[in-house]
């Protein structure tokens, strides 16, 4: 029972994420990285590269301009999603010390 908190403690779980307590950072963006992918590759495109931007071109002046709120489809809905996805796990995936360093990031990649 002990030895099954402590891995636990230590995130060595395929059902969580390790957490990273500001130390050993290689291990845990390998980690991260890893179970990312296997939760949601559309996650690990966000990190990787940056939210989805949702914009359409206006006929007038042929400009792209964002999308508004209720003129996104379901699938774009989704989209836009996912980078709160990755933000939650990022999140979760770290101490209060690690989290308050990071808690103005509004995107996965920053």
């Amino acid at each position: 029972m002990a030895l099954q908190k402590s891995i636990v403690a230590n995130g060595q779980s395929i059902n969580r994420s390790a957490l990273f307590n500001g130390s050993n950072y290689p291990y845990w963006s390998t980690r991260m990285s890893i179970y990312i992918r296997a939760i949601d590759y559309e996650m690990w495109d966000v990190i990787t590269y940056g939210p989805f931007i949702l914009s359409t071109i206006n006929v007038m002046t042929n400009e792209m301009i964002p999308k508004l709120r209720p003129e996104w489809t379901k699938v774009e809905t989704k989209k836009v999603q996912t980078n709160f996805k990755a933000i939650n796990t990022l999140h979760c995936a770290l101490t209060p010390t690690e989290f308050n360093k990071v808690l103005s990031c509004t995107t996965a990649k920053q």
